[in-house]
């Protein structure tokens, strides 16, 4: 494992080098001028602390005993002194954060939701079964996302109903599952207190016969939400702190979505002949085809003019077998033949909005392109190992970095 220490102007400064014995990389933080870099092992109940110091290079190996019992991983994140690792207790409301804090460092919060009886909002009394869904069979696995403020949310990460943000010393948990009304935990990692609120949302007038699909997304004081049925399209502008809805925007089937100020695009076919297929939809009841045999997702950026850069989109994870047609008998049927573990491709379908994040109203002219669609498009052609790039922000800007197998070296590039 090479550490990398760049300056605030992301100048290297360092380079240090330890054997890492394997396992998931989950994150960090540098702190009292050491780096505090956190793994999972594959096969043993650990979190491994690789702690490094800045200035000798001495580096320590802090293992830490967690077996979890009872307990399903939610997810973790860096906070600016911590690495927070999250998980939901199975049979109880509760919610545990184990926060390192450095060296050998690290405490558990537990918030009992049974106080002041919040559980009672939640499905059938329990956080499990609120963050969760069946993957299979009668097991349940987690449905729930980490955001990273600092970078643009993807959409296969965007998709997840549930989304968890850390918001100053707070995590913020945001629990989506009914069309008009959103639920949020709020978790205070200082005081240990625990608050519950909801937040109502409208997208239209009328009433929808068909089952609507929804999704939101929090961006620092506000949440935006989309619906999409086969009638129409909405999109909600909620105030986070008094819940007040500032706007909304509503096209129907046969309508032009007129709120947008981008070109409806498709990347990703329906088969394997199209995976790396793009396209342009020009029509509101393609775009909600792909939303309602997929999910409806949505995102928010804020850009250097202080604008509000909303993504609209339809995700759906698409799996076929790997096979090939061919005739049968005499029959002139011709029949797919499959073999093998098949392809599994994302067909992303989206449009952009830009909006004032003070009044929601939304903002004519065109966009320019996105420091995600740049990175997207400067590493089309470059080979990069799986998991061998990252995105973060330094001075400001976006630094896009990626291992060079080729060359062997780290390569950052800054994008505005």
């Amino acid at each position: 494992m090479k550490a990398f220490l760049f300056d605030d102007k992301m100048q290297l400064i360092k380079e240090f080098e330890t054997t890492a014995g394997g396992g998931q990389f989950l994150g960090g933080f540098i702190n009292n001028g050491k780096l505090e870099i956190f793994l999972k092992p594959e096969y043993a109940s650990q979190i491994i602390n690789t702690e490094i110091d800045i200035q000798t290079g001495a580096i320590k190996v802090i293992p830490f005993e967690l077996e979890f019992k009872g307990e399903k991983i939610l997810g973790h994140l860096n906070g600016s002194n911590s690495f927070l690792y999250i998980t939901a207790s199975k049979k109880n409301p509760v919610f545990n954060v184990y926060k390192f804090k450095g060296g050998e460092k690290m405490e558990k919060l537990s918030f009992d939701l049974t106080t002041n009886g919040m559980n009672k909002n939640l499905e059938n009394g329990s956080l499990w079964n609120e963050l969760s869904s069946f993957s299979g069979g009668f097991s349940r696995a987690a449905d729930i996302a980490v955001v990273d403020p600092e970078v643009e949310c993807e959409a296969d990460v965007a998709d997840a109903p549930n989304k968890l943000y850390l918001r100053n010393d707070s995590l913020v948990l945001l629990m989506d599952k009914e069309e008009q009304l959103l639920k949020l935990l709020t978790f205070n990692l200082k005081s240990s207190e625990t608050s519950f609120r909801v937040i109502k949302r409208k997208f239209k007038d009328l009433e929808d016969e068909y089952a609507p699909k929804f999704n939101s997304f929090l961006l620092e004081a506000r949440l935006y939400s989309v619906v999409a049925s086969p009638t129409g399209l909405g999109v909600a502008i909620n105030d986070f702190n008094t819940g007040i809805q500032i706007a909304k925007y509503y096209t129907f089937a046969e309508d032009t979505i007129r709120f947008r100020n981008t070109a409806i695009t498709q990347d990703g076919g329906g088969t394997v002949y199209s995976m790396n297929v793009s396209r342009e939809l020009t029509k509101t009841k393609q775009f909600l085809r792909k939303i309602t045999s997929g999910n409806p997702v949505i995102t928010a950026v804020r850009n250097v003019k202080n604008q509000d850069e909303i993504t609209v989109g339809a995700y759906k994870r698409i799996t076929q077998p790997t096979g090939t047609f061919m005739p049968m008998g005499g029959s002139g049927m011709m029949v797919y033949q499959s073999f093998g573990a098949g392809s599994s491709w994302s067909r992303v379908t989206r449009f952009k909005v830009l909006t004032d994040p003070t009044s929601g109203k939304h903002i004519e002219g065109s966009m320019q392109p996105s420091v995600a669609e740049q990175i997207q498009n400067y590493s089309t052609a470059i080979k990069i190992p799986e998991d061998g790039s990252s995105v973060f922000v330094a001075n400001k800007f976006h630094q896009f970095a990626y291992y060079d197998k080729q060359e062997k070296k780290l390569v950052v590039v800054k994008f505005q």
